[in-house]
């Protein structure tokens, strides 16, 4: 396994937050991922002030629940953010919650979870701690950012479930599919700005108390 993408900048990471960025390669009949993209150029142009660990993940159960939890471990992260593509999302999207049972759609390798469930003996939801109104209504980017309560039972969120379960600091983005209404570059500042928010809120204590 490759090692986790870092941040190439000069200048010291001792005092700058460390954020755990993800999104997913191919799936289904899709010839591009959207998420890939996005984080393919955040990696490639950094944010000032934070420390970037990216990786693109397989959309394979399996591989996620092991190389999430071996990323979390390596990069210590203060936040983490996994992106992954919604072909028909009308704007960039923060997921709130995750469920935790109803996962029996099969991933690229025709493989299901066991047991449906993304962790035996855990709440069936779990929540982010950000304040997503917060950081939705502060982005003020071109491309519009919209809350969801359903993050679709499929990696997208048996992902955000495992990095939940493991610190409430963590969010979920779906991007929309890249056009000439989403290019690149836009959703590109929006979810830079959205990870910015987050950072802030999470040294400022802002986040919403755990429910």
């Amino acid at each position: 396994m490759a090692p986790v993408a870092q941040d190439e900048s000069t200048s010291s990471s001792s005092d700058r937050p460390v954020v755990l960025l993800t999104g997913y390669g191919l799936f289904r009949e899709y010839s591009s991922n959207s998420s890939k993209e996005v984080v393919d150029r955040i990696a490639a142009t950094g944010i000032e002030g934070i420390d970037l660990r990216t990786e693109i993940l397989p959309v394979v159960y399996d591989s996620v629940k092991k190389r999430t939890q071996e990323l979390h471990e390596q990069c210590k992260p203060c936040v983490t953010i996994h992106c992954g593509m919604y072909s028909e999302a009308n704007a960039v999207i923060l997921e709130q919650v995750a469920r935790n049972t109803g996962y029996d759609v099969a991933d690229v390798n025709g493989d299901v979870v066991c047991n449906n469930c993304c962790v035996e003996q855990a709440p069936e939801f779990l929540k982010t701690c950000f304040d997503l109104e917060e950081i939705a209504g502060n982005c003020k980017t071109e491309v519009p950012v919209y809350i969801s309560r359903d993050a679709g039972l499929y990696l997208c969120e048996y992902i955000y479930y495992l990095a939940l379960n493991r610190c409430q600091k963590s969010l979920f983005i779906h991007i929309p599919a890249l056009s000439d209404v989403f290019p690149l570059d836009k959703v590109v500042e929006a979810v830079k700005r959205i990870i910015i928010l987050t950072v802030q809120q999470s040294r400022q204590g802002t986040t919403e108390a755990s429910s």
